[in-house]
């Protein structure tokens, strides 16, 4: 039986991992990892110590929502002004306040659109639109902010610019 679905410890190499508070999060005390969330260290071996640097911080982001899946390849280094702004829309909130929230604290320019940092680009990020479809996160994704607008445009989704300061520093406008 898969030990995710019957609540058993995981072994891992930074120690034994319980699901605490929906996340799983080392319970032993092997090398100094007792209270760290497992996502978090695997997304640190995976991307390195710059998303842990005091002057430009990252949240670790579950891409499909499910804070069991620890797969690297559902890990997304998030700014944490960029990782509230996409777990609020889709809820309660409007249009116009989900505009405004994220002029507030956005870094692209683009409503819904934030940098995902990934080694796998060669220019190091891409640019990820996020929205909602039935309740269920989506996203479309480009290393260039003009195809990732034709992307989206394609698609019917409305593309806003909430900043074009900010916009007009990366491009696309």
């Amino acid at each position: 039986m898969n030990k995710m679905l019957n609540g058993e410890p995981l072994n891992t190499k930074w120690g034994k991992a319980n699901i605490d508070r929906g996340y799983y999060r080392i319970s032993t005390n092997e090398k100094g990892n007792e209270g760290k969330q497992l996502h978090r260290l695997i997304a640190e071996e995976y991307f390195g110590d710059w998303i842990n640097d005091p002057n430009d911080k990252f949240d670790i982001h579950h891409i499909d929502g499910n804070k069991l899946n620890n797969c690297i390849l559902n890990l997304e280094p998030l700014k944490p002004n960029d990782h509230g702004i996409l777990h609020n829309i889709g809820n309660t909130h409007s249009l116009e306040t989900m505009k405004k929230m994220s002029k507030a604290n956005n870094a692209t320019g683009y409503f819904r659109v934030t940098k995902h940092y990934t080694p796998m680009c060669k220019q190091g990020f891409d640019w990820v639109y996020q929205y909602y479809v039935d309740g269920k996160q989506r996203q479309i994704s480009s290393v260039d902010i003009e195809k990732l607008k034709q992307k989206v445009l394609d698609k019917g989704l409305e593309w806003y610019i909430i900043d074009e300061e900010k916009a007009k520093r990366i491009g696309g406008i």
